[in-house]
């Protein structure tokens, strides 16, 4: 007998209707989209089974990469936190009782390493107590490329002199990232572009640099250089840059107001 059941694209948005549902086997078949709480963003597909039994070799997609079909520790911890808002658990209270709950989840899954990591960013997210440094650089060891606001952990560890750390995250990610397309290898160099534009521009253009030798038709990327070159008084850069845009894309407006402002200087 075949069975039928939702998969949902499970993520920090994850609603608690579309988690709960979530590769439960149904003889028949499921409604989409399930009726939610309002605000469900929630994106699910059917799969046909061939039993109720789950194959705990298969692995599926998810917001920080490959992750167990049955959703393993990310969605356990998910489920936990969606069941904790709505409680009206929220903010550094919310961080509070997922940091306690991190032992037990370790514990249970201590194959998912990876996964805990990208757990730990998400939390500190959600608290609003500034996070400890030692906290920011131990999840910027690890090998989880994908983590939830990666640019805010950069910005902590550059306004800390931490350099050093964000760039060997970086090296030792950047290929995994890649693998998942050029868009995810580039973005590291982005997010660290973006979170060190504040202290340094010369430093913010390098990792622009280096994003664009990843994913060389992005046109955000040039429209993000050509606006730091003319921050830096460097007009003829600037010019390049977002004729490169113009080159890639004719009409792009952003690029043609960019251009203007810099021929008026």
């Amino acid at each position: 007998m075949e069975f039928i059941a939702s998969i949902a694209a499970i993520d920090d948005l994850s609603c608690i209707t579309c988690l709960e549902e979530d590769g439960i086997p149904r003889k028949s078949t499921p409604k989409l989209p399930h009726k939610t709480q309002e605000g469900c963003v929630c994106r699910c597909v059917l799969i046909t089974l061939l039993s109720q039994e789950e194959n705990t070799n298969d692995t599926r997609a998810s917001s920080i990469g490959q992750i167990p079909i049955d959703g393993g520790v990310y969605k356990a911890y998910l489920l936990k936190k969606a069941q904790a808002k709505q409680k009206g658990m929220d903010g550094q209270e919310l961080a509070n009782y997922l940091k306690d709950l991190l032992p037990e989840l370790e514990s249970s899954y201590p194959e998912q390493q990876n996964s805990i990591y990208a757990i730990k960013a998400s939390i500190l997210y959600h608290q609003t107590d500034e996070p400890m440094l030692s906290e920011v650089i131990d999840i910027l060891k690890s090998k989880q490329w994908n983590l939830y606001n990666r640019k805010k952990l950069f910005e902590i560890a550059f306004s800390q002199e931490k350099e050093e750390v964000v760039n060997t995250f970086i090296l030792c990610n950047k290929e995994k990232a890649t693998a998942h397309g050029l868009r995810h290898g580039a973005d590291l160099y982005r997010d660290a572009a973006e979170a060190i534009k504040k202290i340094s521009i010369s430093k913010a253009i390098g990792y622009y640099e280096n994003a664009l030798k990843i994913e060389l038709d992005n046109t955000s990327i040039y429209m993000a250089l050509g606006k730091l070159y003319r921050r830096g008084k460097k007009i003829d850069k600037a010019i390049k840059m977002f004729q490169k845009v113009l080159k890639i894309k004719n009409n792009h407006k952003g690029a043609e107001t960019e251009l203007k402002k810099c021929i008026k200087k």
